[in-house]
Formats: C-alpha cells, structure tokens, sequence
C-alpha cells in the first residue's frame, strides 16, 4: 500500500495512540494534494468513552512540534491543515501556517481548549515571526474554512489587512471564518487596552464581507465602558452568522455595536435582558440554558422565519408571548414570522400552540405588520400529537411538516 500514493492524501494522527504515528505516510503520497488533522481524541470522549486526561503541557508540545516539523515541508501540497488539541503554545501560529502553505489551502483550523500562552505580546514558542511587508502569495483563493482563536485575530488585524489574507475567488465559494475562544477582561475609562473587546469589535467592523462568521466561546467582564462600542451600529458583513456559547455580557455589547445578517443562529448562548434582535430574517435558537427568556429577543425583530431546537425554555409562556398583538409593531414580539419549527422541545402544549395560528390568522387581515403561520414544522422529540388536533392543524395551516411525515398541504 505504502507504493500507492492515493491511498495516502488524508491523514488522522491522533496524539493517544500507543502505536508510533506513520510520519513516512506523507512521503507515500508523493506530489499528491493531501488533508491532515492533528488531534487527541481522550479531549472529546462522549458516552461510554468518559473524558481522560490528555498529554501534559510539555509533553504535549514535543509531540504536536515533532508532527509539525514533520509535515512542514509538505505543506505546498497541503488542502486542510486542522489541529485540534489542548494546549495553544503546542500548535504552529496563524503565521507560519501562511508562510508554508500554498494558494491550493481550503482550510485551516487551528483549535485548543487551554490558552497557556502569554498575553497579547507572546514569548518565544508562542508569538509570530513577523515578515514584512506581506507577500502578494499571501492570498489564499480556494480558502473555504479559517478558524482562529480572538487572540489570534487580532493580533493579526494589528499587523496586516485582513482583506490582504482571506480573498475569495467567487462569492459561492465564500469563507467560513470561525473566531473563538477568549475572555475580555475589564477595561479601563479612555484607554485603548490591547486585546480588549474595544479592539476585537474595531477589527470585526473592519473585517472583509465573508459568507459565515462563527463567533464561540466568547466571554467579557460585566464591566464595560461604552469606549467599547465601535463608533455606529454597523451591519455583520456575512451572510450567515453564528452564535456558539457566548456569554450574557458578551452579547450585549455585541448587539450594541452590530446588527445581524438575515441569516442568524445561536447556539447555547446566554440572551441578555437588553437583547435587540434588528434586521435577520431568519433566526435558530438551539440549545439555550433552561432559564432563557426571549420577550426582549423578539420585541420589535420582524423577521419571517424562526426555529426554536432543543430550547427547554421554550414553553406555553413563549407561545402566548408570540400571540400577544397590539396596536403598534414595535410593541408585538415576532409578528411578522410566517415560518415556526419547533425541533426536539417538550415543554409547550399543541393547544397553546392552536392559539397563536388563531390569533395570527384573526389579525393578519387587521394589521399589515401581522403574518398569518403559512409553515409550521414539528420535529424530533415533542410532545405526542393526536389524530384530532394532527386534522386541525392541517386544515388551518398552510404547510405542515412532522418527523417521519411527507408535506401535508392544505386547500
């Protein structure tokens, strides 16, 4: 096999494996493109497998830099580049994945779950070597997928354009651009502070349009300044954005600073009190903690299609707060949804949920911002329907979708 090349263009070099890792594989694949991941799988065990303890600090980063060093000077030949371990000083920088790979790069993901690096300015093993100026074959066309971690991010934003780095050949074949990872700590009044949230919300004003920005594991102090909002409300440059674990003062300050795209998803956040959706037209919430409350998330957020997924929160309450109609649009929550799924949530009753289509259907002819349910999907793990209330819902609503179930249009 070892004389075949193709059977060696993707790579899985897992750090708990007790055998020696193939390192000669990646001449076996002669001048043939190839993929690598670099991982530990006892970081990610799940069900019967429980979590083990990983290499140690040190341990960890002979290993990931014997791989490296290994791997470097095929890295022209390379189209994913991902490693996806437990300490940041164990992996290579943002840096030196751009000066050794090649224009042919897809993706490149560079992940942790520990930031055992020093702050902003990074000691030996852990900060960049700089070039200067940026090479014009610094550009990666055929870039599909960049994940980084916040520090990382900006650190380059303070050196390069990122318009200069992540250019796309074609919108459709747009970047996927994944920031994650960081705590921002309290800033001082009037002071620019170098990894602050002030700095990370200029350079995300600043960034390039890409067709995904995925923001996660993001947190800040409590305590923020308005010296930490950008200077206007400015626009997500994406096309779809996604929320992944951030946290209730993350978040506020977020939405301060910036309007979502049409297309929004958050995944396990925390929504703060002040929450103010704007302009998306299309909003997932999955996974929320139990004790999240969406009045503010849908006061006066007009758009047309909503999914709650695994939401324990969402309830009879939720149902009821959807329902309530007044005179004045900004004072009615989600009117304008025409599009309701409700995917793998128990917590809520198919009578309340009768309710809203009646109330929808009776104040849509009276008010132009009021859209009747024309959609309405049911899926996974929710309460069990039965044949009585399946028939009213198919003779009241548009477009029925269920688990299991074809569509079931109405007259």
């Amino acid at each position: 096999m070892a004389a075949v090349p193709h059977y060696w263009t993707q790579f899985a070099l897992d750090l708990a494996s007790k055998e020696p890792l193939l390192l000669d594989a990646l001449l076996w694949s002669k001048d043939l493109p190839f993929t690598i991941l670099i991982f530990d799988s006892r970081l990610h065990a799940s069900g019967a497998q429980a979590r083990t303890q990983g290499l140690s600090q040190e341990q960890e980063r002979i290993a990931v830099e014997a791989l490296t060093t290994a791997l470097q000077p095929h890295l022209q030949r390379c189209e994913a580049l991902s490693y996806d371990v437990e300490y940041s000083g164990s992996i290579p920088t943002l840096i030196f994945a751009l000066e050794h790979c090649s224009e042919k790069l897809e993706k490149l993901e560079l992940d942790f779950i520990r930031d055992d690096c020093e702050p902003f300015f990074r000691f030996q093993g852990c900060e960049p070597c700089i070039p200067a100026p940026v090479s014009p074959s610094w550009t990666f066309p055929a870039l599909e997928r960049l994940s980084i971690d916040a520090k990382t991010f900006m650190f380059v934003a303070g050196h390069f354009m990122w318009r200069d780095l992540i250019t796309s050949a074609e919108p459709e074949d747009g970047l996927t651009l994944e920031i994650s990872r960081h705590a921002f700590l309290e800033e001082p009044d009037n002071v620019l502070v170098v990894e602050s949230l002030s700095c990370f919300l200029h350079y995300l004003a600043e960034l390039p349009s890409v067709t995904t920005l995925i923001l996660r594991d993001l947190s800040s102090h409590p305590h923020v300044t308005e010296n930490t909002l950008v200077p206007t409300k400015k626009l997500v440059d994406a096309y779809y954005f996604e929320g992944i674990n951030l946290s209730r003062d993350f978040l506020s300050v977020f939405f301060k600073a910036f309007a979502l795209p049409d297309e929004a998803t958050f995944v396990a956040c925390a929504f703060p009190s002040n929450t103010s959706l704007g302009l998306s037209e299309s909003l997932t919430l999955k996974s929320l903690p139990m004790n999240s409350r969406f009045e503010r998330c849908f006061q006066g957020w007009r758009g047309e299609t909503l999914t709650f997924d695994r939401c324990p929160s969402f309830d009879n309450d939720t149902l009821d707060l959807l329902a309530e109609i007044g005179g004045y649009e900004d004072c009615c929550p989600a009117s304008r949804v025409s599009s309701l799924t409700i995917r793998n949530c128990r917590n809520f009753s198919y009578q309340a949920l009768k309710e809203l289509v009646l109330q929808r259907k009776r104040m849509a002819p009276a008010f132009e911002f009021v859209e009747e349910i024309r959609t309405l999907i049911l899926g996974g793990k929710v309460p069990r329907i039965t044949k009585e209330e399946l028939e009213w819902f198919e003779g009241n609503v548009t477009n029925l979708y269920m688990s299991g179930r074809k569509s079931l249009p109405t007259e």
